[in-house]
């Protein structure tokens, strides 16, 4: 916690969020899929914005976009070779799942997330 509290005051809070991500991804030992009960995404063809109101992530698309400027809004990807976090910004939002997890992730393999803020989901439709 000091070292977190340290590093916002030398660098800023945005250089101090970033370097605590940095740690957790690299020293952490669990992964996305150790985690329980994920909720899922089966369809692809909806928006992101409606995909990630319909897991109840959201209540707007107003709601999505703020997320999404704030770079909170990602795609996420694990696969052996460790974890791949691709933000979303909010036009993107706008877009099918399935034409975004193909601009952005370029086929990579491994089990594919879709991450709203905090809150995560899987994405489980064939790709």
């Amino acid at each position: 916690i000091l070292a977190g509290e340290v590093t916002a005051a030398i660098h800023g809070v945005d250089a101090a969020m970033q370097a605590r991500e940095q740690f957790l991804a690299r020293f952490s030992k669990l992964t996305f899929a150790q985690a329980g009960d994920l909720p899922t995404v089966c369809n692809l063809g909806q928006s992101v914005s409606d995909a990630v109101k319909a897991l109840g992530f959201a209540k707007s698309n107003g709601e999505v976009r703020r997320v999404a400027e704030q770079n909170g809004l990602r795609l996420v990807v694990e696969s052996e070779g460790g974890q791949e976090q691709v933000l979303l910004t909010p036009d993107e939002a706008r877009e099918p799942l399935e034409t975004v997890i193909k601009d952005k992730l370029n086929e990579l393999s491994g089990d594919y997330y879709l991450k709203f803020g905090r809150k995560l989901a899987r994405i489980t439709a064939a790709r």
